[in-house]
């Protein structure tokens, strides 16, 4: 009987959550454009990681308001994920820094898991949630943390009911089997990863047209290309040496940027290539352009530093030729010269070093 008895049980009623009578003006006002809303939510996430050269906000903490902010490797990595994936990532990493603080996450992960329950995506309109002032401080800072990266909105916290985004229904939906994360239409994804509304062309000049106007992609763009002009619908960057290095030396690597431009690559190109080499997506990119991107790469390469320590002022020819042997015997050499009579040795080795030139003094 408590099967059955579930089974007519509505899902709002096996969440534990309660819908928000409005009138269909107020329900019509609501869900207008709402994608749109959480969408934008969300992109002002990504954009301040993308523009770490911009004011930082207010809410910043004072750790990170006072450090000079850039971008890394895993920060553009996290720019090339999927949507859903972002998000994911990102409510792992915060339930993660709230057990750092021993704080306790399941009551979090529990009330996330209610919300997704109440998501009915067969309905043309998403049905507003109450917003009950009674519930624990924690599952309140954890819905205002919902409502920043756009998984829920709320008008305004007097008004008494939120909203379930199709953001939240999206990363919902695209839980395959596994658990693996699938790809929907709302990510425009084709064949091989690539994005069916690419909007980059790049030529064998360095240059790369960028038909968008997102600042959220501009921005990233910035991050390894100089914009050198501004349109109304494109905008025109360039590749340099310069440009690619500035990247390269906050960690992103060459790979990630030819991985961006190819994924994010116009359908123009995608469809000039696919009839040549229909199974190489590399080609969407010209190949004197990621070849000289790994060049500039490996450029910064050819010079490993290592700490060293130089002996030098030895009292005689004697002491000077007794320690450049005993470092070039023991293989912690990295130089000298014999006739400034000086010696460079790892820093690793210096103890070792002191101590045999302790006993040696001793036999003289």
């Amino acid at each position: 009987m408590n099967y059955i008895a579930s089974l007519l049980t509505s899902l709002n009623k096996l969440s534990g959550l309660s819908s928000h009578p409005l009138d269909d003006k107020s329900q019509k006002s609501a869900n207008k454009d709402l994608l749109g809303k959480s969408i934008s939510r969300w992109e002002s996430i990504l954009c301040y990681l993308a523009l770490p050269n911009e004011t930082p906000d207010k809410s910043v903490s004072e750790t990170t308001r006072t450090r000079e902010p850039e971008i890394s490797s895993s920060g553009f990595q996290f720019l090339l994920m999927s949507r859903s994936e972002q998000i994911w990532t990102y409510l792992i990493h915060y339930f993660r820094f709230l057990s750092s603080k021993n704080e306790p996450i399941f009551p979090l992960i529990e009330f996330f898991l209610r919300l997704t329950i109440c998501i009915q995506p067969n309905e043309a309109k998403i049905s507003p949630q109450v917003l009950d002032q009674t519930w624990p401080e924690n599952i309140q800072a954890f819905l205002m943390t919902l409502r920043e990266i756009g998984l829920i909105f709320i008008r305004k916290r007097k008004d008494g009911w939120f909203l379930l985004t199709p953001l939240l229904v999206e990363i919902t939906r695209e839980i395959g089997n596994g658990g693996e994360i699938v790809e929907t239409s709302m990510e425009n994804k084709g064949v091989g990863g690539l994005n069916k509304n690419g909007f980059l062309i790049v030529e064998t000049n360095y240059r790369i047209y960028a038909y968008t106007n997102s600042t959220l992609q501009l921005a990233i763009i910035s991050t390894f290309a100089e914009i050198i002009y501004r349109f109304p619908n494109v905008s025109i960057g360039l590749l340099s040496r310069d440009s690619i290095r500035r990247a390269l030396q906050t960690g992103i690597t060459a790979r990630q940027i030819c991985q961006y431009l190819r994924s994010n690559s116009h359908p123009q190109m995608q469809q000039q290539h696919s009839s040549s080499i229909p199974t190489s997506s590399t080609s969407l990119i010209p190949v004197t352009i990621t070849d000289q991107i790994y060049l500039w790469e490996q450029e910064r390469r050819r010079f490993t530093c290592s700490e060293g320590t130089l002996y030098s002022a030895f009292d005689s020819e004697a002491e000077f030729v007794a320690f450049r042997d005993f470092s070039l015997e023991n293989k912690f050499a990295f130089w000298y010269c014999n006739i400034s009579r000086q010696v460079l040795i790892d820093s690793e080795w210096d103890g070792r070093a002191k101590d045999w030139w302790t006993e040696y003094r001793k036999t003289l």
